[in-house]
């Protein structure tokens, strides 16, 4: 493999790390997560070195830099041999602090003096629009806004694994529902994919077979896309890979889950019945769902079903009692149930 082609493969790696770039260890690891060298996969000194040259020789393509906000013992002193003095980055909301090192500091000249500083390699502006690829998608010839792109760089920073909306929502500040619109955004413009995911709610930061979870979805940019297109009822769902903590491109850790056979269960066993509707005590009981896991589950699917209009809840009297009553409004079709993602967390 040549040089040339090495470093296509490192750009294109720093493009995704975004705005903030990465340090020359990750960078290689991430190389090296795309292409294996050798027996073990490993990058020679060498190469690893001409990297750090080509790098210094492109001045307008990469920034290098100290994070502000972590540069409190880190930050470079001013030497008598010095040419200039290190420049801070201008700050604001989209933007992290930087102390940027000028190529032609004595300090970097060696790839070991820049890891020694803790030095980041910042893409540009150019590179990381062109990695995301934002004016080959539709509507490419219209300005993308600020929060677009920074939402676009963090889901393009977790390749396969892709982002979770509510998780970004969260990072950007972001209320959920003006989220919606910045990722309905991106999709328009066919750069993302997103699928509906099964993730720990609040105080479960473990999804095992127990727990409460929430309902969101799993976003990827389109050449990350998951390979397996969900059909109506199922979604994605979190799991837990020993061992799955990559260096940099990241595995996908969902599995498929498929909620479509217990609704049908749940619309069928209604149906059995003459009056089209049952005690719902009665109905989580013949459908199995039992203990606080299956309370769990039947509050997710009746969610899923009401929001569907295939059932609906009425508070009728069973032996002089107030019971709550499930009742049938239509046959459950598993060809448009649709709506994977659109349950509530119970």
């Amino acid at each position: 493999m040549s040089f040339d082609t090495i470093f296509a493969i490192g750009v294109e790696e720093l493009g995704l790390e975004g705005r903030e770039g990465c340090s020359p260890t990750r960078w290689f690891q991430l190389i090296e997560d795309k292409r294996p060298f050798g027996n073990e996969g490993k990058l020679p000194l060498l190469i690893r070195s001409f990297l750090w040259r080509s790098i210094l020789s492109r001045p307008n393509d990469f920034k290098l830099a100290l994070l502000g906000s972590a540069t409190s013992d880190k930050s470079p002193k001013k030497d008598a041999g010095s040419a200039k003095s290190p420049k801070r980055s201008k700050n604001n909301d989209s933007e992290p602090e930087l102390i940027l090192i000028e190529p032609t500091d004595e300090r970097v000249q060696s790839l070991e003096g820049g890891e020694k500083m803790g030095i980041r390699i910042i893409p540009s502006e150019e590179i990381r629009l062109s990695v995301l690829r934002v004016f080959e998608g539709k509507e490419g010839r219209f300005q993308i806004s600020a929060i677009q792109l920074l939402a676009l760089e963090l889901i393009g920073r977790q390749r396969w694994k892709g982002a979770i909306q509510s998780e970004l929502s969260a990072k950007l500040k972001l209320q959920p529902r003006n989220f919606f619109y910045v990722v309905k955004s991106l999709e328009v413009r066919g750069l993302i994919v997103k699928n509906p995911v099964m993730v720990p709610s609040l105080g479960n930061p473990n999804l095992g077979h127990s727990g409460p979870v929430a309902t969101s979805n799993i976003i990827h940019l389109i050449r990350f896309a998951p390979p397996v297109r969900l059909q109506p009822g199922q979604v994605f769902k979190m799991v837990s890979v020993p061992g799955a903590t990559g260096s940099g491109t990241g595995i996908s850790t969902y599995m498929l889950h498929d909620d479509s056979l217990h609704m049908k269960l749940i619309c069928d066993v209604i149906a059995e019945t003459e009056e089209r509707m049952v005690v719902e005590s009665e109905l989580k009981i013949v459908c199995g769902f039992r203990g606080k896991r299956g309370h769990r589950n039947w509050r997710r699917l009746r969610s899923k079903l009401l929001d569907l209009k295939y059932i609906e809840t009425i508070l009728a009297r069973h032996h002089g009692k107030p019971v709550t009553c499930v009742r049938l409004l239509r046959p459950y079709d598993s060809t448009s149930g649709g709506g994977g993602g659109g349950g509530k967390g119970g």
